[in-house]
């Protein structure tokens, strides 16, 4: 069976991003950590760049101790070994990158860890299907499709769903849902045209939202309800929402269940023991980041001063090798350690 483009694609994506991140913040910290500190041997004199041997005052530009030629081995200086290190601007770059894919990646894995699904049972979601009638006959049937997900553990509803439509089908409906704390209603009438009850929405369900979404239905003023009826029905709305199987239909309507299935789901409630994680990450990703904007040109001038390197070129001049080896006041070096030993 052969793999579909868009398959393979996803792969090589799924594998970049395993493999190639890792790599990509290690380089990035690595450039961030190098503009901020100094190597391991910082030269105090011009020396040669293949051997080390002292090259102050030198006259010539041969290496007394390996031979080599200074023009084409180089001189490393204080100054050469700060400017190797890049610039800071570059350092900053990397430090701003680095954190921010790595803050990325943290509240990843904490959003996930603050799920209890995770650890819980899960949940189980209800679907049912329920027909409306009022008893006086006076209003259209109504078809409510309810969906309702509870926590196994903690037995709070999670996320109910609650769709209306009149019996025998239309473009018309109705639709209320709820996460947590957060409702949303928005109905579309008969024509199609999506309507709200304003601007913003509403909180949950209430009697001027069901009575306009009715008068919608092109069958009279709230579908033929009276107050009375439309209030009850508002009442057997919200009792939908939270467990169908409990529903006290009360004088003015029956209720028949057509359909009814269960299944389990992943939980979606926040466990509170790691809700806060994600936030605590993000300030202290914030913090961190911050903190070395400040501390990495802080360090670097420490170390110029350090070694008396003052700020100019990025790359020393063609000419930096004969400059630093230039006769001049500064002491012959002594003998080569081949003729110290013989």
């Amino acid at each position: 069976m052969m793999m579909g483009a868009p398959m393979f694609f996803g792969l090589l994506f799924s594998a970049v991003m395993f493999l190639g991140l890792p790599l990509l913040l290690v380089l990035l910290l690595r450039e961030a950590l190098l503009a901020c500190t100094s190597p391991r041997r910082m030269p105090t004199q011009a020396e040669c760049d293949a051997c080390g041997y002292p090259v102050a005052g030198l006259h010539g530009t041969t290496c007394p101790e390996c031979g080599g030629n200074l023009l084409v081995s180089g001189v490393r200086t204080a100054a050469l070994e700060v400017r190797r290190r890049g610039s800071l601007l570059w350092g900053l770059f990397a430090w701003t990158a680095f954190m921010g894919l790595a803050c990325g990646v943290l509240l990843n894995v904490t959003i996930l860890l603050s799920v209890s699904g995770v650890r819980g049972t899960g949940s189980t979601q209800a679907k049912t299907n329920v027909t409306i009638t009022s008893v006086s006959g006076s209003g259209q049937a109504i078809q409510a499709d309810v969906s309702v997900t509870t926590n196994n553990d903690t037995g709070n509803v999670e996320m109910s769903s609650l769709t209306l439509t009149p019996e025998g089908g239309g473009l018309a409906s109705l639709t209320a849902t709820k996460i947590g704390g957060a409702s949303t209603v928005h109905w579309i009438d008969a024509s199609g045209a999506l309507r709200q009850p304003n601007p913003a929405g509403r909180a949950a369900l209430d009697k001027p939202t069901v009575s306009a979404w009715l008068n919608g239905l092109g069958a009279g003023p709230s579908a033929g309800y009276s107050d009375e009826e439309v209030a009850e029905l508002v009442r057997i709305l919200d009792e939908l929402s939270q467990d169908p199987s409990a529903v006290n239909p009360g004088p003015l309507f029956t209720l028949s269940t057509a359909r009814s299935a269960m299944r389990s789901v992943p939980s979606m409630a926040s466990s509170s023991m790691l809700a806060w994680l994600p936030a605590v990450v993000l300030f202290a990703a914030l913090g961190a980041w911050i903190a070395g904007l400040v501390y990495i040109p802080v360090r670097r001038r420490m170390i110029r001063t350090k070694y008396g390197v003052t700020a100019g070129r990025s790359r020393p001049r063609p000419a930096a090798a004969a400059t630093a080896i230039t006769p001049g006041s500064a002491p012959a070096p002594s003998a080569p350690e081949s003729a110290r030993s013989g």
